[in-house]
């Protein structure tokens, strides 16, 4: 049987705006999932990533991010000249120690049957 615990991280600001994520628990060993989102991209895309590079660095087995809205994954195909933004993303999150994504694509065409 899987035991579950939930916690929250602390997040705080300096006044230079660098955030900074500290975790009230152990998780050596522990395979953690984070759940939240993208949206909007911008700030909450680097909060995942330092999220994730710290449960990675306190020893974290593994860590998997379920995100109902990826922020830039219609970025998908390259534009002539234009960003090719989801790769990007997908490099960074793995970079950051990301393991695995779980997220929705409610711009594909089973969700516009729906």
């Amino acid at each position: 049987m899987m035991t579950f615990h939930a916690a929250n991280f602390l997040r705080s600001t300096y006044p230079n705006g660098e955030r900074f994520i500290a975790l009230p628990r152990a998780v050596r060993g522990k395979d953690c999932v984070i759940v939240g989102t993208c949206a909007p991209p911008d700030g909450n895309l680097l909060t995942l990533c330092l999220l994730a590079h710290t449960l990675k660095g306190n020893g974290a087995r593994s860590v998997t991010a379920e995100l109902p809205y990826l922020g830039y994954a219609r970025q998908d195909v390259p534009e002539k000249q234009g960003s090719f933004a989801a790769q990007w993303v997908g490099r960074l999150l793995k970079g950051s120690g990301v393991d695995r994504v779980v997220t929705l694509d409610l711009h594909g065409r089973e969700a516009a049957r729906a």
